[in-house]
């Protein structure tokens, strides 16, 4: 048997739905695709390709000459990517509509949920934010 008879199973018998919640994840049964962190960090990484970074004044957003905890991302074009704090006192991270949430959205396919716990994770790991909730901005 495979998945797809399972989701139909699910979905048209509610005796069994007890059964098969226990034995597989909701986003198995309802369709929803999987999405491994390393592949959504991998697919991240490359949106990131040929980008530069630069400091950021703390106090006004402002290009410093020196190194802050305040980084933007522009791509290769000079296109805003994203901008985080990495200061546990005022840690953030924002990121672009177009150039970064809608890419990740057509590659994986994911429900916004999804999205959002991959990111999370992805700041968590990658950037070493960990009290900051990811922010979409256009």
């Amino acid at each position: 048997m495979n998945l797809e008879k399972l989701r139909k199973m699910y979905n048209e018998n509610p005796i069994l739905k007890e059964a098969f919640e226990d034995a597989f994840s909701s986003d198995e049964l309802n369709n929803t695709p999987i999405v491994y962190q390393c592949e959504f960090n991998i697919a991240f990484n490359k949106i990131l390709e040929g980008s530069t970074q630069i400091y950021l004044n703390t106090e006004r957003h402002k290009v410093s000459t020196e190194k802050t905890s305040r980084i933007e991302v522009l791509n290769s074009k000079g296109m805003w990517l994203l901008e985080y704090d990495t200061d546990p006192e005022n840690s953030y991270f924002f990121y672009q509509y177009d150039r970064v949430y809608l890419i990740l959205q057509d590659i994986f396919c994911c429900t916004d949920e999804q999205l959002d716990s991959l990111m999370k994770t992805l700041v968590e790991t990658q950037f070493n934010i960990k009290d900051a909730t990811p922010v979409c901005r256009k």
